[in-house]
Order: C-alpha cells, then structure tokens, then sequence
C-alpha cells in the first residue's frame, strides 16, 4: 500500500523527533546534508551533459545509488518542512501551479529546453507573454 505525502510527512516527524533530529538550530546541518547528498549524485553524472547515451549508461549502471540519493534528500526536505512547520503537499501543489503559469507545456516545447533565461530559455515570470 502507497503512504500519502501526508503519511510520509507525519512518519518522518515522528523519527525525526524521537532522535532530537528536528531542533530549530538544525536547519542549517539539514540544509548541509541536503547540498551534500545533492553533490553525491552529481558526482555520478557530471561531465557527462554532451554525451546522453553514456549518461545514460551510467545513470542505468548506479541506479541503485541514485535511488538512495533520492531518498535520501526527500527525507531530509521532509525533515526539513517538519522543522519549519511547513505542509509538504501545499507546498508542491503551490509550486505546481505556479509552474504550470510559468512554463505552459506547450509553449516550452515550442520555444525552449530550459526555464532558465540566461541561458536561453524562457520563464514566463519574467514576460508579458
């Protein structure tokens, strides 16, 4: 059986608080923790931008490392929403929908490969389109 995100965000605060793991002054060493698993996965896959079917290689072959990576994180952001006493799913039904403004499905198809404006992509945020 699926937990919810709701499920999951309950569950973690209870782990993370029987261990003192979600004390306000900790929000820096998860926000560190977060930067290093993120740095972890990186390390996989850099360099390899230019190349997609060896990206693809190696995504495949450390494919268990990886899900670990994901893992890992999306503990320590549910940890993190726990200790700043922020709802998870609202937060990303927020972001969703601000998304969907921001990059129309159709239009980032059309006119771009990225949201990221300095690079030649577009971000509707900055537009009157």
């Amino acid at each position: 059986m699926q937990k919810s995100i709701k499920e999951i965000q309950t569950e973690i605060a209870v782990f993370a608080d029987e261990r003192k793991w979600a004390e306000t002054y900790q929000i820096y060493g998860i926000l560190l923790n977060i930067i290093e698993e993120t740095g972890e996965a990186w390390n996989i896959v850099k360099h390899l931008e230019k190349d997609e079917e060896l990206l693809k290689k190696v995504i495949r072959e450390n494919k268990g490392e990886m899900e670990d990576f994901i893992g890992d994180i999306s503990f320590l952001v549910f940890k993190l929403a726990h200790v700043l006493d922020i709802d998870v799913e609202t937060a990303i039904n927020e972001r969703l929908k601000e998304f969907e403004q921001r990059f129309p499905a159709d239009f980032m198809k059309a006119h771009s490969f990225a949201g990221n404006r300095r690079v030649g992509g577009e971000d509707k945020k900055y537009s009157n389109n």
